[in-house]
């Protein structure tokens, strides 16, 4: 079947068939046009005394197929019925294009006959517009906020007059005096209207935006209070993100944000929320050797005690370039302020400057000044710096403290998984140290986690303590029975030598009751009657112990004969 196009179909069919189709037409033949499916249209066509349905399938413009019912077996080519049908859907479809196309005209002229501002911009003569927005700007002093705020940068000293709105919108100056509402929506609105030159295509514009609004903007910022610092905050953000991460600043730009940044950190009370991604900046700028000589000489000029801000800048440079000794050598400098010097550190560990930190703050640590909350959280701190740099000996000297601290089974494994080969080392240094230190709780741990039963058996024969034996003895239980057993005859015996009567008979019973529980009835049976064997002369005693047994299945003690003994 030839395919064929809607727009000029009866150009590429029989001349008799095209003039019998547009007979048809004119005849109003076609009746019951409509479209069945997307693209599949039927419609009846009246051929004198018959009716027959033709069908066409239409895919924009194209004519795919079409069948009529006056078609004979085998016929392919196009009857006067199926033109017909055309000529009628190219009508219709040719009719609702002018009705869309009218639809959109007259929607066109009634938004231009709308009030509406461009149709205002569009029949007003500009010299009308000046003298409106100069009158209204005399009136209303938003307005004269935002026109200057959105067109300072097309007058020369553009930077100045950006300071000049800021201070319009947020006067006191870096003073954090609390705004009203309405006060905090007309200086956001002249704010967001200046930062809105940031994204734009004028890069000097933004420069000169982002300097205006830091530099107005920090120390207010660090000394107002929620909610207020947190949207001051973020304007400063986005300023110092242009300043500190645009790829688009030259050089001599550049080089002006490096020291417009430390003289504003360094001068003025500067948000903390900034201080971590302007250091990083500084930083890294201390690579070059003049702007580091310029830190240096700001370092050395300083008058004693440094102020934190000197003393920071100073330490990120010196770990960005690596010298870590003189690094060192400046914090210990200032180790009689411990709190200080364990801020650089935190900050440094901020700025990923882990192995710079190390060796101050092991110095630092090993002093023990700070108070044990501030040192515990230095420790966590080295311990952080010490993984994130590979750091195995430092790993295993925090957790080998922290451990005879503490005497926690994950600290205990963690120091087992960093020393790998050299774990039986490690736990030899430090069992000895616990030992030392007469730690017998931690040494007791480590023997137990690292399954050493023989020499486990032997710590609690040597220090007889209950307690401790008590926390171990299901793993002594049952290859250590006669040693549990005499341990606790032994140590309950001298109880009983110093106390008598029924508070002496309760602690034993608290002993032996507590083994009834876990199971060691057998056991805490044997351990009673060597009491009473060992105490016959305490009558009531049987009777006592008889209770630490449940009513059914107490055993029956023998009671040595007093003639006898």
């Amino acid at each position: 079947m030839q395919k064929l196009w809607l727009k000029d179909f009866e150009y590429h069919i029989a001349a008799a068939t095209r003039e019998a189709a547009e007979a048809l037409l004119r005849a109003r033949a076609v009746q019951q046009l409509q479209e069945v499916e997307r693209h599949f249209w039927v419609a009846v066509v009246t051929d004198g005394d018959q009716q027959v349905e033709a069908e066409v399938i239409i895919t924009p413009g194209k004519i795919k197929a079409f069948a009529c019912e006056c078609w004979e077996e085998g016929r392919r080519l196009m009857c006067p019925h199926i033109a017909a049908a055309l000529f009628k859907i190219r009508q219709y479809l040719n009719q609702k294009a002018q009705e869309r196309q009218a639809q959109i005209q007259n929607a066109e002229e009634a938004r231009a006959r709308r009030l509406t501002v461009d149709n205002i911009l569009a029949n007003t003569a500009a010299s009308e517009l000046a003298d409106f927005v100069r009158q209204y700007a005399e009136r209303d002093n938003t307005f004269t906020l935002a026109l200057k705020a959105h067109f300072a940068g097309k007058i020369a000293n553009a930077e100045e007059h950006y300071t000049a709105v800021l201070r319009a919108a947020l006067p006191g100056g870096s003073r954090a005096i609390p705004l009203k509402p309405a006060e905090v929506r007309r200086a956001r609105l002249a704010l967001d209207t200046l930062m809105a030159q940031i994204n734009s295509d004028n890069t000097l514009a933004a420069f000169h935006v982002s300097l205006a609004v830091l530099h107005y903007l920090a120390e207010r910022t660090a000394l107002a209070e929620p909610p207020q610092q947190d949207w001051l905050l973020g304007y400063c953000q986005r300023a110092l993100h242009y300043l500190t991460q645009s790829g688009s600043l030259a050089p001599e730009q550049r080089e002006r944000v490096q020291l417009f940044l430390t003289d504003l950190f360094y001068q003025a009370p500067y948000p903390q929320a900034l201080v971590t991604d302007t250091l990083r900046f500084l930083a890294q700028a201390a690579r070059d050797e003049n702007y580091y000589q310029r830190i240096r000489q700001l370092f050395d000029q300083a008058i004693y005690p440094i102020a934190t801000p000197v003393l920071l800048l100073f330490g990120a440079a010196l770990a960005e370039r690596g010298q870590y000794d003189l690094l060192s050598r400046v914090l210990e400098a200032h180790f009689d302020e411990p709190d200080r010097v364990v801020a650089v550190l935190e900050t440094l560990v901020r700025l990923n400057y882990t192995a710079a930190v190390l060796p101050a703050g092991m110095t630092l640590w090993k002093q023990e000044r700070l108070p044990f909350g501030r040192q515990v959280a230095l420790e966590n701190l080295l311990l952080e710096a010490a993984v994130a740099a590979g750091d195995i000996a430092t790993q295993t000297a925090l957790l080998r403290r922290r451990f005879q601290r503490q005497g926690d089974a994950h600290t205990l494994e963690r120091l087992r998984q960093i020393s790998a080969d050299q774990w039986p080392a490690e736990r030899e240094h430090l069992l000895a140290q616990l030992r030392t230190q007469k730690a017998n709780d931690r040494a007791a741990m480590l023997l137990a986690y690292e399954g050493d039963l023989g020499a486990l058996a032997a710590l609690m024969r040597e220090n007889a303590d209950l307690n401790a034996l008590q926390h171990y003895e299901h793993l002594l239980l049952p290859q250590w029975t006669d040693f549990v057993r005499d341990t606790y005859v032994d140590a309950l015996g001298r109880y009983l030598d110093e106390h008598f009567g029924k508070q002496a008979a309760d602690h034993v019973r608290e002993y032996l009751a507590a083994l009834v529980k876990k199971g060691q009835a057998t056991l805490a049976a044997q351990i009673a009657q060597a009491l009473i064997d060992r105490f016959a002369e305490r009558l009531y005693l049987p009777e006592e112990l008889a209770e630490s047994f449940p009513k059914g299945s107490r055993p029956t003690f023998v009671i040595p004969n007093l003639s006898n003994a």
